[in-house]
């Protein structure tokens, strides 16, 4: 089951108050050009012009949007994982010819970086994130998170 968490700074002093970011735990993918074709991405123009956007700009895949309306079988997964030194949340694709394989099994054909490409700090995973919690980058206050899931049907 997709699941996600919201970062979001709750320090009123902040100039970042009330603002924040998503990190989400391994989720679908697919062509891109498959979820652009998503009945609610095509219901949201804002939305699936920043898709058609990335794909203009070279993006193969995209998370699978859920309900998943047309059944668009998984490339792989995209993986989130959090630079706590560059304050950075990399997006990492993790594919394979074989559709509807196991995540180790992408992962295994696909794997995704340990360490930040900038930095060379380690990564932080969704559960490590979850646990230890992001500070804010601008005020360093812890941030609140708020986690949602998704049923993959």
């Amino acid at each position: 089951m997709p699941a996600g968490c919201e970062f979001i700074c709750k320090n009123k002093e902040c100039k970042c108050y009330d603002a924040g970011f998503i990190i989400t735990d391994a989720w679908p993918v697919a062509r891109i050009e498959l979820i652009i074709e998503q009945n609610q991405v095509k219901k949201n123009e804002s939305f699936r012009n920043q898709i058609i956007e990335m794909k203009n700009n070279g993006r193969k895949y995209f998370k699978i949007q859920y309900p998943n309306d047309k059944h668009i079988e998984k490339s792989g997964y995209s993986i989130n994982k959090w630079c706590p030194k560059c304050l950075i949340v990399w997006d990492f694709d993790s594919t394979s010819e074989k559709n509807n394989d196991t995540l180790n099994n992408y992962l295994e054909k696909s794997p995704v970086a340990d360490t930040c490409s900038k930095c060379n700090s380690k990564l932080m995973g969704f559960l490590d994130v979850i646990k230890e919690g992001i500070p804010c980058p601008s005020c360093q206050k812890m941030m609140t998170q708020s986690r949602w899931f998704t049923n993959e049907e």
